[in-house]
C-alpha cells in the first residue's frame, strides 16, 4: 500500500505542474478510506515545498452542514497551509495564477503556544490561552474547476483540500470577550454587501481549532506556535472574476481587502 500512496502523492502533483482540471484519484491506486487519504496527503506536502515552502499553519474545509452532506462526510476536513502563500494586508490577486480561484471569507488564528497531545484532548475553554491573535481573512481556494456535484472527498482530502494561500487582514489581540458564535461580519462585493456571523463556520470558529488540534494529536502531529489556522467560511465560496474588489469586515476585529487582476 506504501507504494501505491507515493504513486497518487506524485500523480497529483503532476496534475498540478500540467495545470489539468481536478479530477479524482483513479481507483489503480485504491484509496477508499479516509485514512489513506490523509497519507496521500502527507507525501504530497513535501513534493510541493520545491517551489511552496515550508509549511504555516493549516486550514479546514467542509465545515458546513450542506457541504458535508453532498460529500457523504459528517465533519470538517483538514489541509496544510504553506509559509510563502500567507499573505498580510490588502492585496493584489492575479486571477491566472489560479486553475479556478474561490474566495472563503473566514476568521484566521494564529497559535501562541503549541498544542501537545499531552495537554489535550482539547476543548474550548482549554484551547484560548495558546491563541494569541486573530484576524479577518480570506483563503484563496484553488479547487481547478471541481465539479461539485461529484465531488470525490478523498481525492480533496489527498490534493491538500484545494488549498491556494491565505490574506489576513487587521491583527486583533483583545478578542477574548468576543462572542464567535453570533459576532457579525459583512461581505463587500463590488460594492454589495451581505450579512452574516461567525457563528456560520462550524458554529464557532475555535470549535475548528479544538477539532484541528485533536484531528493532528490523533495523528502524532501538533500545531506549533506561530501557526496560522483558517477556520472555516461564513459566506459560500465566490468564484473570483477579473476586476473584483472584495472586502471583509468582522466585527470589533477588523477588516481584510483584495483586488482581482
Amino acid at each position: 500500500m506504501a507504494a501505491k500512496i507515493d504513486d497518487a502523492a506524485r500523480w497529483i502533483v503532476k496534475e498540478h505542474v500540467r495545470k489539468k482540471a481536478f479530477t479524482s484519484l483513479p481507483m489503480t491506486f485504491e484509496i477508499v478510506e479516509l485514512s489513506e487519504a490523509y497519507q496521500v496527503q502527507e507525501k504530497v506536502i513535501p513534493l510541493f515545498k520545491d517551489h511552496r515552502g515550508e509549511v504555516g499553519g493549516y486550514k479546514l474545509a467542509m465545515t458546513s452542514k450542506p457541504i458535508q452532506q453532498l460529500c457523504g462526510i459528517d465533519h470538517p476536513c483538514a489541509g496544510h497551509l504553506f509559509k510563502s502563500e500567507i499573505y498580510f494586508g490588502n492585496r493584489t490577486i492575479e486571477l491566472d495564477n489560479f486553475g479556478r480561484l474561490g474566495i472563503e471569507f473566514e476568521l484566521a488564528v494564529r497559535i501562541g503556544r503549541d498544542l501537545p497531545s499531552a495537554e489535550g484532548p482539547w476543548d474550548r475553554q482549554k484551547i484560548l490561552p495558546h491563541i494569541e491573535e486573530v484576524f479577518p481573512a480570506f483563503e484563496l481556494v484553488d479547487d481547478r474547476h471541481a465539479d461539485y456535484q461529484s465531488l470525490n472527498i478523498l481525492t480533496v482530502i489527498a490534493d491538500n483540500a484545494c488549498s491556494g494561500g491565505v490574506v489576513l487582514g487587521t491583527a486583533c489581540h483583545e478578542w477574548h470577550q468576543l462572542d464567535f458564535d453570533i459576532l457579525p461580519v459583512v461581505k463587500d462585493l463590488n460594492g454589495d454587501k451581505e450579512n452574516s456571523n461567525t457563528g456560520l463556520a462550524f458554529g464557532n470558529p475555535l470549535n475548528s481549532v479544538v477539532w484541528l488540534a485533536n484531528f493532528l494529536n490523533d495523528k502524532d502531529c501538533q500545531i506549533l506556535s506561530g501557526d496560522i489556522l483558517m477556520t472555516g467560511s461564513t459566506f459560500a465560496t465566490y468564484f473570483a472574476e477579473k476586476g473584483d474588489v472584495i472586502e471583509y469586515h468582522i466585527d470589533q476585529i477588523g477588516s481584510v481587502k483584495i483586488e482581482i487582476k
